[in-house]
């Protein structure tokens, strides 16, 4: 398999320094490949009927729960890991599952300290059994996707256009790459596994630190519910379409971003020599960007550790890697690439939380539990979000009929 493919284990893709694996592969680029068959915009619409047919069986899977303390934590991941799971292999997360519980073992492993990448010695003797754990980690992944793969090949030609899932776009490509060193079935598994490590988690930990948010501040969501009822009404369900028009819900979403990045610390190395500030950064060494730390610095922003919203109303600052200040996703041609799905998601439903629901806890907004614990290469809540949803509307979730009633949402 090709030395810097993230089925190696040996680092998953974030960490893959820029290499000819990642910038050419025939005729089309893997980063093409990510951004634009995958991950691009064309993709996202394509999957549009999956988030809606999920965010729908979700949502009436909660009005059931009414008054009852329920953990929205392991909600939030379910429907998150269903959509990633239809979008890539066209399964429901039952038979998915297995390949999520590894995806969250290889995020933890990804981000432990490791010995070997600071003495060689080390590396060699391998006395943290880190190499044989990845090894491990692989086999099973790597089993996995190889079952999921073969089952596509022999079904491909049974789908229509609209039942093709991300599997069926890159087995694609490799056909039409064959002839010009294009991508490989080894290809296909890695970006797969990077679809899955870095779309479960940037959705889900800021749907958990959003909801969290707005139920220690009850002024925040009457607001943003306020403006939920003037653009949308009370007739219908948000959609995807009406987030252009919610300004204030989008200032929310950069305020949880900004004090809750899903990934704390973006990785970098460097090419070349070169001088940052006051230091001197050697070539090949590598450089962590402690974006949890700039979204709570005083030089950058007034009153840091406070959540509000307001500040980016009417401000130009994005989340799309364009003002340093706020890089939850990273920056540059290393951006993570799911970004735009994971902002997608995060939006939606946090819009349909907003207007379907007001949100207790037990003890009062006061009494949550606020804090946060490190997994490997991301930060979650140290404990599950136990809610209270208290409807607004009886009848908006009718609206819409999942294909997947029988997923296992309770």
């Amino acid at each position: 398999m090709p030395e810097n493919s993230s089925m190696s284990m040996d680092r998953p893709s974030p960490l893959v320094p820029a290499s000819p694996y990642w910038t050419l592969c025939g005729t089309a680029t893997m980063r093409k490949t990510c951004m634009v068959e995958l991950l691009g915009g064309r993709s996202l619409r394509r999957f549009s009927f999956i988030r809606q047919q999920e965010i729908g069986c979700f949502l009436r899977v909660m009005m059931p729960s009414a008054g009852e303390p329920v953990d929205v934590s392991a909600k939030f991941g379910v429907l998150t890991g269903n959509i990633l799971v239809r979008m890539a292999t066209g399964r429901t997360i039952e038979k998915g599952s297995r390949v999520l519980d590894l995806v969250q073992e290889a995020s933890e492993i990804g981000g432990q300290f490791y010995l070997g990448d600071y003495s060689k010695f080390m590396s060699r003797w391998d006395v943290q059994g880190y190499k044989k754990k990845c090894r491990d980690i692989h086999e099973r992944l790597d089993g996995l996707m190889e079952e999921v793969v073969k089952e596509h090949q022999s079904r491909r030609m049974e789908k229509t256009v609209e039942g093709k899932d991300i599997i069926d776009v890159l087995l694609k490509s490799i056909k039409e790459d064959k002839e010009e060193g294009g991508l490989t079935e080894e290809d296909v598994k890695s970006l797969i596994l990077d679809v899955y490590v870095g779309g479960f988690h940037t959705a889900s930990i800021p749907l958990q630190f959003g909801l969290m948010e707005l139920v220690r501040h009850p002024s925040v969501l009457l607001k943003a519910q306020e403006e939920m009822d003037s653009v949308v009404g009370k007739k219908r369900l948000v959609e995807e379409r009406d987030l252009a028009n919610l300004p204030y819900l989008e200032a929310i979403v950069k305020e949880t971003l900004r004090l809750h990045p899903p990934v704390p610390m973006v990785p970098r190395a460097s090419t070349e020599d070169c001088r940052v500030g006051e230091y001197d950064i050697p070539a090949n060494t590598w450089v962590f960007v402690n974006v949890w730390a700039m979204g709570k610095d005083p030089c950058l922003w007034d009153s840091p550790s406070e959540f509000r919203p307001e500040r980016f109303l009417g401000s130009p600052v994005n989340v799309k890697g364009e003002y340093f200040e706020l890089l939850p996703f990273g920056s540059g041609l290393r951006m993570c690439p799911g970004s735009a799905h994971a902002l997608l998601v995060f939006r939606t439903v946090l819009a349909c939380l907003i207007q379907c629901f007001d949100w207790e806890v037990d003890g009062g907004p006061k009494r949550l539990d606020v804090e946060e614990r490190s997994a490997g290469m991301t930060v979650s809540m140290a404990n599950k979000l136990i809610c209270r949803p208290i409807p607004r509307f009886d009848a908006l979730i009718v609206e819409y009929k999942s294909a997947n009633e029988s997923l296992n949402y309770r």
